[in-house]
């Protein structure tokens, strides 16, 4: 009876230290430091536009240690921009390095500064806190402000962050530039360059013929009055789309997506707004505007100008 009574009390404890091993375990939480980007989940490479979101988010409970931007790519053209808000001469970009440079936003005082300056990280003191955010978009805003990017241009970097138990974390960030559309006018003509793909185009006619309006904004065209004008909708309107495609002009899914067009207004001027301004001798300058808006929210305008004279 000792004997089994002796073995009972040992299994009792046994399973009385499983039980605690397993609460232990179960009890700890991870605390290593975690980086998110509400805007982009997957950290994919964002497009560099006015309305892009790039603020990420630092969680680290026991307390930031350290917390480094280190550029992977960046133009030739931002390296001696971003030298000069960096003090620890090691950290700057040279031929050692590759030019790439690391701006430490805790040891490295200029770079804090900078940093504070611009609000790019909240809190503006990061050591210590459990928590921040870094607004890369305000970054690249002030790295760009006075320095315009080559189209299919990136900048990248790799953002790392140690807590004071010496947990550390990694995250790859990448933003590209797409230039914006340009038109160049020549006559009644423009000719469109798009690198970011053509989504929307419109045509606004600026005229004080009160017959070429009533033709634009009526059923054979169906513009639209704006302010300054008729707008005739050359994508996204089918039936202003379909009319003008009879004088020569790429429209709707014909110009959409592309990323090099030319729209030759002269036919439709000459056969179609010179009647109705001849009707009412609406003499002197009819303005037409085009607007191009590219896939990444880029606008670009131009204007080519008929004048009129008995």
């Amino acid at each position: 009876m000792k004997k089994f009574a002796f073995a009972a009390a040992v299994m009792a404890l046994l399973t009385v230290f499983a039980v605690s091993c397993k609460k232990d375990k179960k009890d700890k939480i991870d605390t290593t430091p975690t980086v998110t980007w509400d805007a982009n989940g997957n950290f994919a490479t964002c497009e560099i536009t006015d309305k892009m979101e790039a603020s990420v988010s630092i969680t680290a409970t026991e307390g930031i240690q350290d917390m480094t931007i280190k550029f992977t790519k960046i133009p030739v053209t931002l390296v001696g921009l971003v030298n000069q808000h960096i003090a620890v001469s090691d950290n700057r970009a040279t031929s050692k390095n590759n030019n790439l440079a690391t701006l430490d936003l805790i040891n490295d005082s200029s770079v804090a500064a900078w940093f504070k300056e611009l609000n790019i990280t909240v809190p503006a003191t990061i050591k210590g806190s459990t928590g921040c955010t870094i607004n890369f978009k305000t970054l690249i805003g002030n790295l760009m402000s006075n320095q315009e990017l080559e189209n299919d241009e990136t900048i990248s970097f790799t953002l790392s962050i140690t807590d004071k138990e010496d947990q550390n974390v990694t995250k790859s960030l990448s933003f590209h530039y797409t230039e914006g559309p340009e038109i160049t006018v020549k006559n009644q003509a423009f000719t469109l360059a798009v690198p970011g793909k053509i989504e929307k185009a419109a045509l606004v006619v600026s005229s004080a013929s009160t017959s070429l309006n009533n033709k634009l904004s009526g059923s054979v065209y169906d513009g639209v009055k704006v302010n300054d004008g008729i707008q005739l909708d050359l994508i996204e309107n089918s039936t202003a789309a379909g009319k003008l495609a009879g004088y020569g002009l790429s429209t709707g899914s014909k110009l959409k997506g592309l990323t090099k067009a030319t729209l030759d207004l002269t036919k439709f001027i000459n056969e179609v707004v010179l009647d109705e301004i001849k009707t009412d001798k609406s003499v002197g300058t009819h303005s037409f505007t085009l607007t191009i808006e590219d896939a990444n929210g880029k606008v670009a305008n131009g204007t080519a100008q008929y004048e009129y004279s008995e």
